[in-house]
């Protein structure tokens, strides 16, 4: 009597286990670079199983996917631009609040913060484009306003327009 005995079903489960730990770790730390969790848990669990390309290719995906489920989706109008802006805290690596401006009314957005403003009041010499190729969909028009300061050009403003007359 011969058994044939393979161990698939423990291959499977290691490779849960490296998949659950990435998808963890991918939500918690969204700066982090997939690629770069995926091999700290494959080192991590080195003694676990031998994994095939089609597996890592699974778990990348998968960690992609929990990755893009911390994100709002992305909004198909104007409509859902402003509330979509209205439901987070956009904020500056210094904790500013970064949205200056959400008028659903007149449908236009502006970024900045309070330490771009103060600065811009100081500038002598500021300099406002605008342009409507590089724009979101769901506007017509970004306009930027850009402060010199020692030679350098800052960009301070950012301002999404819903047509080109309003500015």
């Amino acid at each position: 009597m011969c058994f044939v005995h393979t161990h698939e079903e423990e291959t499977t489960l290691n490779r849960q286990k490296i998949n659950n730990s990435c998808k963890r770790k991918a939500v918690d730390s969204v700066v982090e670079k997939p690629s770069k969790i995926i091999r700290r848990e494959l080192t991590h669990h080195k003694n676990e199983g031998n994994l095939l390309m089609s597996d890592i290719k699974l778990i990348s995906r998968n960690v992609q996917n929990a990755r893009a489920s911390c994100y709002p989706k992305i909004p198909n109008s104007r409509k859902e631009v402003h509330n979509t802006l209205s439901s987070i805290d956009v904020k500056t690596n210094r904790d500013e609040k970064f949205i200056f401006e959400n008028d659903d009314l007149n449908e236009i957005i502006i970024f900045s913060c309070d330490t771009n403003i103060e600065f811009l009041k100081k500038l002598e010499i500021v300099y406002i484009d605008g342009t409507f190729n590089y724009c979101d969909k769901n506007c017509t028009q970004l306009y930027t306003i850009h402060g010199l300061k020692n030679g350098i050009y800052i960009p301070l403003m950012f301002c999404f327009l819903p047509d080109k007359t309003l500015l």
